[in-house]
């Protein structure tokens, strides 16, 4: 968050965004462990600050891919998209003056503390279990089921794929990340070839996600020309 502020590094608001995105989607994986309610308050925080970061980030990312493309092109081209470039920055330094003044706002700083005192919390929001009957509560009875739920939805996909637009992919991506982060919540208990899985379906993700990113920038270069 310190670096994040400065803005030296954009690889520190990356960081930042990430982590975010991680809680929520432990909340996703373990969501059935508390009570809906508990949770209401930290997930609208999370989402929050997630947006924010991303309005940045998104713009930072789409600056560097074009200063990519430009560098492949002959010295005398590589000025052709300065005027796209710079309404890009105005609008990064835009949404960056929004993230600050949410990072130093009251309901921020209530969000973090609140959030905090959750998770230190043994026990906080935890959902009973049933009293009369027995209910899979161990990692041993719980991590199979959570898994192969989202290999089931990721392989729904696969009868849908030919000829699939953008934002079925994008769909498709999403289910990824989900099966990626559940897996690797439950790393420890996998052994070795969890890594080899985790590093597979990361692949598989950023493939996904930079075919996303390219049809975002592709719809915002059509928007700045009209």
């Amino acid at each position: 968050e310190e670096e994040t502020r400065k803005g030296e590094d954009i690889e520190a608001l990356h960081d930042m965004r990430v982590a975010t995105r991680r809680m929520r989607a432990s909340f996703e994986v373990f969501g059935d462990a508390f009570e809906r309610r508990a949770l209401k308050s930290h997930l609208a925080g999370l989402r929050q600050t997630g947006r924010l970061l991303g309005a940045v980030r998104d713009l930072d990312v789409f600056m560097e891919k074009a200063q990519t493309y430009l560098d492949t092109l002959p010295p005398e081209r590589r000025n052709d998209l300065e005027i796209l470039l710079h309404a890009w920055h105005e609008q990064r330094e835009s949404a960056r003056e929004k993230m600050l003044a949410y990072l130093i706002s009251p309901e921020y700083h209530t969000f973090k503390r609140e959030f905090n005192i959750f998770i230190h919390t043994p026990g906080a929001g935890r959902r009973s279990l049933p009293k009369d009957h027995p209910a899979p509560d161990l990692v041993c009875e719980v991590a199979p089921m959570m898994i192969y739920t989202r290999l089931a939805a990721v392989r729904a996909y696969g009868s849908w794929l030919e000829n699939a637009p953008i934002e079925r992919l994008h769909a498709l991506r999403i289910e990824f990340k989900k099966l990626r982060y559940t897996v690797e919540y439950f790393r420890e208990v996998l052994g070795p070839q969890a890594g080899e899985v985790i590093e597979e379906l990361k692949t598989i993700q950023d493939h996904l996600g930079d075919m996303t990113d390219a049809q975002v920038a592709a719809e915002i270069v059509e928007k700045f020309i009209a």
